[in-house]
């Protein structure tokens, strides 16, 4: 399941940068954080969970890139919700917790969520990616780590 997300990763960042230097990166200040940005990302990963949930796939519509629509397809999202539902159970929420840019290339914001699951009794980290046009241009799942990379 790991090589598919680290995969899943990579597809789901085109265009960013492929190195993950941490010292591209910085912590955006709290009160820096537009919070109708977090409450964006939120829905969207509730309703992205929620429709898998139920047996659909996602319908994306003026919500996410054209490269997000292209390589989440139907079928690749009930191949990622079966594996990830296998290890932790179904989706039951997420909660914020901070939010980065890369300093390089601040057109995008890393919006980090501690993502809950049935089965899981420990928090995954649920990453949102947002370009300057509030379009989710990057989403994964992966191992909750204290430190952003």
């Amino acid at each position: 399941m790991k090589t598919t997300l680290k995969t899943l990763l990579f597809f789901l960042l085109i265009g960013f940068s492929t190195s993950c230097n941490s010292q591209d990166y910085e912590k955006l200040p709290a009160e820096e954080v537009d919070a109708r940005k977090i409450k964006m990302a939120q829905d969207f990963s509730d309703r992205f969970y929620s429709s898998l949930k139920n047996g659909r796939p996602y319908e994306f519509n003026n919500d996410a890139t054209d490269e997000m629509r292209n390589v989440l397809s139907a079928e690749h999202q009930e191949s990622l919700y079966n594996k990830i539902k296998e290890q932790n159970g179904d989706y039951t929420g997420i909660e914020y917790v901070e939010a980065w840019t890369q300093k390089s290339n601040s057109q995008y914001t890393f919006l980090r969520y501690k993502g809950t699951f049935s089965k899981s009794t420990t928090k995954v980290e649920i990453r949102v990616v947002l370009d300057k046009a509030n379009k989710v241009a990057g989403f994964f799942i992966k191992p909750w780590s204290d430190m952003f990379g």
